[in-house]
């Protein structure tokens, strides 16, 4: 507003000067009033010297005015301008002249002020009662607005949220922003009080954040001495050194110095500490909070400049506090790095899930903290219910990798790998995942009931899912190990697009062979191990398509020599000892491309070709030996299509072409139905044989929800088995329903199909002609989750086999009757079939309990209690009895806990219990001459129990966590009180008594530095 109102009233109350309308031209030098001549010349003739009898009042204005410039006339902030004025006032108080008498050098504001004059409006001025005109000086005084104030410039705060350590992003975590000053000095001198001496005052704190450091750390010196969490100090031009500076009074003045090359800048004060938190006052309630995205980020808008303190933390997170000094108009951008308590605040173990079919699931974090597992994904889905305890095997590269799930035998279930079947899942010399734990997101177990999307099969499903490599930044992880080394690097490429690099290599090799005796009647020409490998590249080329392309590899591999002597060497034909060789390799090399496609409203479509080169090599001398070589490829399509809000349609396409070598030179196949029996010399089966396999499944799935809290799924799925020339139909279907909200009901099953394993469909040991292997599943559960930190899960299941492959043929004689045994010959008539048909069938029943639960009492306590109660009974042929399955187990238990502790310090403890197997007893043994051995007589085919299986593992680890890297050590307790084991039970050499492995405590401790 350019409008000024005349200022300093006192001006217009007090006129300078009055004059008489007819007073001399220097009237306005006499400070008193003046009148006209005539009056004062009376006035002289009374008598000089008198004091004057009367004189005028001073007018006095009736009302102010206003006057109003042009815009600009004033500058803000500039001189005052005045105007004096000379103003003639009738003795109606009216204006009648106005002159300027004093200019203020602006000719505008002299006009301006003259125009107002006229407005006046004045009580006239009085002599004697009676009014008179008079002439004033009259001054007026132009004030220019005051400078105006600069705007206030607000500030803002940006920044990510890390895991420190691990440098993970912590998503979904508030941030809140307190305004906080100073607390007064105490030593500051009261007022009126002597100053402290300069040389003894502290230096003024200058509190700041680093502009060269992007990230901050917690303002406490909790752990300042270890960790350098203080915040850089701010780099501020104002925080020079005062520029006066007292001298002593004789110091001599200090010669000029010359310099050259003048440098561009002073030295640098040193840095100026941040306040900390207990130094300053900080309000109760924040200016402003925000929550950080999925990524860890957070930002604060239009702050206004200042000091503040940033609190970060909860929910499972230490709470840690930031000093940040906020400038005019400065964009501070930080990363807080902060620690997990080790407690999380809410233990989730309940999930809400709508598949409505048997399934457990492990996420990454569980499957590292496994007590007994050795954070191998494999080793710790072992102990969930359904999950059978069976012997450890060194058969690889089959299906028989695959665990035995519900009754069903391992080469019945199928396993996964990152959503596509792979025939090795772990490693054969080792039993660790050939992925390791690092690379996965999830492990998951579906017993039975499993959906329309998985095929061949009659038992059960596990998988390992991988995570993709990570884009934030660089990092990995280095674990030297107790007899294997690891590490692995990942991080992105560019914006959009990544890499992992891992590799994992045993060195059991290196150490045998430096403590191997030269002597050793045993030579290792190849010591025992494993290596396994991964390459991941993934770009996210449009905003709706990811691709990737993947190298997943593994090899075993192991040879020993033995048997000879040097003397033996000189007569090898006298020996008693022949000279023996065990050879064993295995190794797959996977090559994998990947398209995820995204559509609107959550349709997405994922494609996978896949490469893969596998095989297995097994020879002890000339009695058995076998080798396969495959190569597989695969094509797998699966769509998922929400299509309304009470439907959604599943489907998908798999393509396997499996192009096989095999070799064999091993004694015909008997399978577990035969039991135990000794072989008297039959002769091998020997052949080579090259065959193409294809398989091509498809499958669809349509949920429906018609009610909120009702889920009903019909699905159909059809495969087409080029090995054994059929198609095979298969429908299944779950239905789901939430009574409330805590409960969900479930119902699921179908038909299962399944090819018979490429071992029985081979020309040289098997039968070409099987048909395929089929079974009906049924599975009823019930979830309740009470709350967050419960969840309880109650399954009652059935499973009905047909068509079972088994063996008629046996590979020796139980010689339960001894009669004629010198005149027993094997048969050699050539029988194609080698004695395996499609006769057999199974019935497996059982109930699963499995309750996951979390608690917080000062420590974070999870854990489960999984029971099985289950019976599994097979019939080889029609008219025989029912017959138990070799690993049925009738009692299951299984129990974990676990204790976080604050400061990431956590202890476990696993117990495993399962009733004994079946066994066929020996009941006695007869001394065969001829030969010089004994002969075990058997009795009724599984008729007896072995021992029960049980074991107990507990695990201790630790983290440490510095700036941008995590330190974790644990120690891994496997059977702590040594429990004996069935899984080898030996007799003594006249079979009348029967020995059982004391099996030791397995202890493994590492160290593991993840970047």
């Amino acid at each position: 507003m350019k409008t000024l109102r005349l200022l300093l009233l006192l001006c217009l109350l007090a006129p300078s000067s009055l004059h008489a309308q007819e007073g001399p031209d220097d009237a306005s030098e006499d400070p008193g009033a003046e009148v006209g001549e005539e009056e004062a010349a009376e006035e002289g003739e009374e008598g000089a010297g008198e004091e004057e009898a009367s004189a005028p009042t001073w007018p006095i204005p009736r009302r102010g005015v206003s006057v109003t410039l042009p815009p600009g006339t004033l500058e803000p902030g500039g001189p005052r301008l005045e105007v004096i004025l000379s103003i003639v006032i009738n003795s109606a108080g009216e204006v009648d002249d106005v002159a300027v008498s004093t200019s203020s050098g602006d000719e505008v504001v002299d006009r301006a002020a003259e125009d107002a004059a006229w407005l006046l409006d004045f009580f006239p001025s009085m002599l004697d009662g009676q009014p008179i005109t008079v002439t004033i000086d009259y001054p007026m005084v132009f004030v220019p607005p005051p400078p105006e104030t600069p705007p206030v410039v607000p500030a803002s705060l940006s920044g990510r949220v890390e895991v420190k350590g691990s440098l993970e992003p912590v998503g979904y975590l508030e941030v809140s922003l307190y305004p906080a000053r100073l607390k007064p000095d105490e030593d500051a001198p009261e007022e009126g009080g002597e100053p402290a001496p300069a040389e003894d005052a502290p230096e003024p704190d200058e509190p700041g954040s680093g502009d060269d450091d992007d990230s901050a750390e917690p303002a406490d010196d909790d752990d300042s001495a270890d960790d350098d969490d203080s915040a850089e100090p701010a780099d501020d031009d104002d925080s020079a050194e005062p520029e006066d500076v007292a001298e002593e009074p004789d110091a001599p003045a200090p010669a000029p110095v010359i310099v050259e090359e003048a440098p561009e800048a002073e030295e640098p004060e040193e840095p100026v500490e941040p306040p900390r938190v207990k130094d300053l006052l900080v309000t109760e309630d924040p200016l402003l909070v925000v929550t950080t995205d999925e990524d860890g980020l957070f930002e604060f808008e239009e702050v206004p400049p200042g000091l503040y303190v940033v609190a970060v933390g909860s929910g499972g997170f230490r709470l840690e506090k930031y000093v940040e000094v906020l400038d005019e108009g400065g964009e501070r951008e930080v990363v807080y790095r902060i620690r997990p308590t080790g407690v999380p605040e809410t233990v989730v173990v309940a999930s809400r899930r709508e598949i409505d079919t048997p399934e457990r699931v492990l996420t990454a974090e569980q499957l590292r903290k496994m007590p007994g597992a050795g954070n191998d994904p494999m080793a710790a889905m072992q102990s969930l219910p359904g999950v059978v305890h069976t012997a450890p095997t060194f058969s690889a590269g089959d299906q028989a990798q695959a665990p035995v799930l519900r009754g069903a035998s391992a080469e019945d279930s199928v396993l996964y790998l990152d959503g596509l079947p792979v025939p090795i899942i772990f490693h054969t010399l080792a039993s660790f995942s050939i992925t390791g734990d690092y690379l996965i997101e999830k492990a998951f177990l579906k017993p039975a009931a499993s959906e329309a999307r998985y095929g061949d099969l009659t038992g059960g499903v596990v998988g390992l899912d991988l995570r993709s490599p990570r884009s934030d930044r660089v990092g990995g992880y280095i674990d030297p190990g107790l007899g294997q080394a690891s590490f692995a690097l990942e991080g992105p490429i560019r914006e959009k697009s990544r890499f992992y690099v891992g590799l994992r290599r045993s060195y059991y090799d290196i150490l045998i062979k430096l403590v191997m005796p030269k002597d050793s009647p045993v030579e290792f020409a190849t010591a025992p191990y494993f290596q396994d490998q991964q390459v991941i590249l993934e770009a996210d080329v449009a905003p709706w398509l990811t691709l990737g392309v993947g190298y997943i590899g593994t090899l075993d591999g192991l040879k020993m020599l033995g048997g000879l002597d040097d003397d033996e060497e000189e007569d090898e034909e006298e020996s008693e000892n022949e000279p023996w060789e065990v050879n064993m390799l295995t190794d797959m090399h996977r090559i994998y491309l990947r398209g995820d496609m995204k559509g609107p409203n959550g349709l997405t479509n994922r494609i996978t070709p896949a490469l893969t080169f596998w095989g297995t090599e097994f020879e002890f001398t000339s009695a058995f030996q076998f080798r396969d070589r495959h190569t597989v490829f695969h094509l797998v399509d699966d769509l998922h299509a929400p299509l309304t809000k009470w439907l959604t349609l599943d489907a998908g396409v798999i393509l396997e072409v499996d192009r096989l070598v095999q070799f064999r030179n091993t004694p015909a196949s008997t399978r577990e139905s035969e039991g135990p029996s000794v072989d008297l010399g039959a002769d091998n089966l020997v052949g080579r044989e090259v065959d193409t396999r294809v398989w091509l499944g498809g499958y669809i799935s349509a949920p429906i929800k018609p009610h909120p809290r009702l889920t009903i799924a019909p699905e159909f799925r059809i495969d087409w088995f080029e090995s054994i020339g059929d198609v095979v139909p298969q429908v299944r279907g779950r239905i789901g329903y939430s009574p409330i909200d805590e409960v969900r009901l479930s119902l699921a099953g179908g038909r299962y199909v399944q090819s018979p394993s490429y071992e029985e469909l081979n020309a040289i040991s098997g039968n070409p002609e099987l048909g395929p292997e089929g079974a009906w599943h049924v599975n009823l559960g019930v979830q309740v989750a009470p709350g967050p930190w419960l969840d309880i899960d109650v399954q009652g299941y059935a499973k009905f086999l047909d068509n079972q492959t088994v063996s008629s043929n046996s590979a020796g004689t139980s010689f339960a009757s001894f009669a004629d045994v010198g005149d027993f010959v094997p048969d050699e008539e050539e029988d194609p079939t080698h004695g395996l048909s499609n006769s057999g069938i199974g019935r497996i029943w059982g109930l699963e309990a499995f309750a996951r639960f979390g608690m917080l009492r000062g420590v974070g306590i999870t854990g489960w209690l999984g029971y099985s109660l289950s019976w599994a009974q097979r019939k080889d042929f029609e008219g025989e009895e029912w017959r138990w399955f070799q690993h049925d187990r009738r009692h299951a238990i299984t129990a974990l806990v676990q204790l976080a502790l604050p400061g990431e310090f956590s202890i476990g403890a696993r117990f495993q219990f399962q009733s004994g197997a079946p066994k066929t007893p020996i009941e006695d043994s007869i001394y065969y001459a001829d030969w010089g051995w004994f002969v075990p007589v058997y009795g009724e085919l599984y008729s007896a129990r072995g021992v029960p299986y049980h074991q107990l593992d507990i695990r201790i680890d630790k983290k440490f966590r510095k700036d941008k890297h995590t330190i974790e050590i644990y120690l891994d307790i496997q059977n702590v009180y040594a429990a004996r084991s069935a899984d080898f039970d030996i007799p003594s050499y006249d079979y009348r008594e029967e020995f059982g492995f004391q099996m030791i405590p397995a202890i493994n401790f590492a160290v593991r530095v993840e970047f």
